[in-house]
């Protein structure tokens, strides 16, 4: 109870906390001659996110391939387990209808000659699940977080270029959600 209590404090004390963004202003060096340097940083960053989003589609094509033999295989495996499952949700409905019932079990004290106690073969519902389908979707999903990455540091190079161009970068925090006051 005590460690519910504490959780429950803890999520709604983190609930309350403030939520910041982080906003970034480039200045620019009054010299003209500079100008081009940044121009240069800026085109450098437009071909760095084009070479970005062509690496990350060929990526995505090869993760949707990996998704899909992940799926095939995944949905061997489940059928396989179904099977299993549903063999033995039928051996558990006929043992229960043998030897509970038969109509010489009253009030769960004995079954004659085929008694057998409750416990020893448990309901299936408690000792096995019925199998998850796989879904395709989050299998590709799952290969593209694996496989594919959407970030290729072009802010960050063009951040350094810009800075050894003799730009400025002022980084501010800016309370978003339950500020202080």
């Amino acid at each position: 109870m005590r460690t519910l209590l504490l959780l429950l404090t803890v999520l709604v004390l983190g609930g309350c906390a403030p939520k910041y963004r982080t906003t970034y202003t480039y200045i620019e060096p009054q010299d003209p001659q500079v100008k081009s340097c940044i121009e240069s940083c800026e085109a450098k960053r437009a071909a760095c996110r084009k070479t970005c989003a062509a690496a990350f589609q060929k990526c995505k094509a090869k993760a949707d391939a990996i998704g899909k033999k992940n799926y095939e295989r995944k949905m061997q495996q489940y059928y396989h387990d179904l099977e299993l499952y549903t063999a033995r949700l039928r051996r558990y409905q006929l043992e229960r209808d043998l030897f509970y019932g038969s109509g010489f079990c009253y009030g769960g004290y004995g079954c004659g000659p085929f008694y057998r106690p409750i416990f020893w073969d448990p309901s299936p519902a408690l000792t096995l699940r019925r199998p998850v389908k796989p879904n395709l979707q989050e299998e590709i999903m799952q290969a593209e977080l694996k496989e594919c990455r959407i970030d290729c540091g072009c802010q960050q190079k063009f951040d350094d270029c810009f800075q050894g161009c003799g730009g400025k970068i002022v980084t501010q925090k800016i309370c978003i959600k339950n500020c202080p006051k």
